[in-house]
């Protein structure tokens, strides 16, 4: 009997505190594990303040385009066969192939070097040794991947 009177006592109290923090206006506690509406990262570069705008929202989206087919293209691969094909689609896309190839090939391997020399840090410690290189990418093998 004693257990239950604890039980409704406290109860009551929980409610009465919700009561006061409705009547505050305060928004109700989300259950755990639940997340507000995603927010789309904003753009890497702000168009707005290009010299030409319009040219440079084109580019974009053209940009955008490529990148989706060469998703769709590659979507059956993963790791490092994946990076691959969608470099060599992007780049088969290109007005210079070559160019294009050869500079995803330097930004793999100065990737590469970087996570290299950032082997063995986690956390605060990884995020700070990776931008203090000038780079910040997900590590090779986990971009993309589930």
């Amino acid at each position: 009997m004693h257990r239950h009177h604890l039980r409704l006592t406290a109860l009551c109290a929980a409610l009465a505190l919700a009561g006061a923090a409705a009547a505050q206006g305060l928004p109700p506690r989300p259950p755990p594990g639940a997340r507000g509406p995603a927010v789309p990262p904003p753009p890497r570069f702000d168009c707005s303040r290009a010299i030409d705008p319009a040219k440079c929202e084109a580019r974009r989206e053209s940009f955008r385009a490529q990148l989706l087919y060469a998703q769709n293209v590659c979507e059956s691969m993963h790791g490092e066969a994946h990076h691959s094909c969608i470099v060599r689609t992007m780049c088969a896309q290109a007005r210079n192939p070559e160019r294009c190839a050869e500079i995803a090939q330097r930004r793999v391997e100065r990737r590469r070097e970087i996570w290299e020399a950032c082997a063995g840090r986690v956390g605060e410690e990884l995020r700070r040794c990776v931008r203090s290189r000038g780079y910040e990418a997900a590590p090779p093998g986990e971009a993309g991947e589930d």
